[in-house]
């Protein structure tokens, strides 16, 4: 599988080739893998405001995966150090999950600098 991600208004990118090379398992409660993956809120900014909405679903059905041929810009453009040479050090596969998202609300604005 290839899947390529390019942001709008950035010259930041991702592409890679991988594929599920495991059995499906839960990510373990206390895991990285459950911190990574299992999200119940999501977060997004509105003009000045922070607005988050609660979301439900099933535990996410993990594979661990193989990726290949990574090619990305997300790091140069974020100012990080440019990432190991080498296979990823931690790559999982879920396939398709349904999420309920519910109404999002908006946050109180941070304070000023």
């Amino acid at each position: 599988m290839a899947k390529p991600s390019r942001r709008r208004a950035s010259r930041a990118a991702f592409r890679a080739r991988y594929q599920p090379a495991g059995t499906v398992t839960p990510a373990a409660p206390g895991s990285l893998e459950f911190f990574l993956v299992e999200r119940y809120v999501l977060y997004a900014g509105w003009g000045r405001h922070l607005r988050t909405a609660r979301v439900h679903h099933p535990p996410y059905p993990l594979q661990a995966a193989t990726a290949a041929d990574v090619d990305q810009t997300l790091t140069d453009v974020a100012g990080l150090p440019a990432a190991a040479q080498g296979p990823p050090p931690l790559v999982h596969y879920a396939r398709e999950l349904d999420v309920d998202i519910y109404r999002p609300h908006r946050t109180e604005s941070p304070p000023a600098p």
